[in-house]
């Protein structure tokens, strides 16, 4: 349980700062003229299937998350559940 709430600690802090700068963005006039691009590393298994860390191929740990706000060409909502790859 206490690596959950440190888990789930960190998710909190990134929304609340994530927050800020869109709230920071909107409130200088910039928002909708501005991209923001947020992802990160594969995610923890956060004891699912018994395992922690990201050493198994289960989709808790190897999603990867991306979120983009491009507010000219990308309406709000839009959700992509195809994996694309260059």
């Amino acid at each position: 349980q206490r690596s959950m709430r440190q888990y789930f600690g960190m998710v909190k802090c990134i929304d609340d700062n994530v927050g800020k700068l869109l709230t920071y963005l909107d409130d200088a006039g910039i928002s909708d003229n501005t991209i923001v691009a947020f992802t990160s590393d594969h995610g923890d298994m956060l004891a699912e299937h018994g395992k922690f860390n990201k050493n198994r191929p289960y989709r808790t740990s190897a999603g990867i998350p991306m979120i983009l706000r491009y507010p000219e060409k990308v309406m709000a909502g839009k959700n992509i559940e195809t994996a694309y790859t260059t």
